[in-house]
């Protein structure tokens, strides 16, 4: 007889599913807002921003002086995206990786304020763009067979 804790009455597990770098970046381009993950005073500190993707690197507005700014220059930088769908036990998430850096090419900014950049959800003024250089790229998804 099995013991009483080992009895489950929870819902079934979703099949998880590794994604390509196709798949990842086809989610990523959907979706408008994600976390980026900083080491900062030695412990990594993850901060929403709104986003934009210029050929296969991320790019978001910042304060030139808050956070972000004072520690992201050069650094190994993560930047996560997904969807979550709780109610029906499904979702993705992506996680792009590479090194930050503060963008000052002028060509490259033209880019990026054009036609409509995505609007920082913070205020203040934040017009400072930091670019993620990813060099890898990897994802799951979680659904109910």
């Amino acid at each position: 007889m099995p013991h009483p804790d080992s009895i489950s009455t929870s819902p079934p597990r979703g099949h998880q599913e590794d994604l390509d770098p196709t798949q990842c970046w086809s989610l990523v381009d959907g979706q408008q807002v994600g976390r980026v993950a900083l080491m900062v005073d030695e412990a990594i500190q993850v901060l929403p921003v709104a986003f934009t993707r210029l050929d296969d690197d991320i790019y978001f507005r910042t304060s030139a002086f808050g956070l972000i700014a004072r520690n992201a220059e050069g650094q190994a930088a993560s930047f996560e995206v997904d969807d979550v769908h709780a109610d029906e036990r499904s979702g993705w998430s992506v996680l792009l990786t590479g090194t930050a850096r503060r963008v000052t090419d002028p060509e490259l900014l033209a880019r990026l304020w054009t036609p409509s950049p995505p609007l920082p959800w913070a205020d203040g003024v934040r017009n400072l763009w930091i670019g993620i250089s990813v060099e890898r790229v990897s994802g799951r998804s979680v659904h109910q067979r």
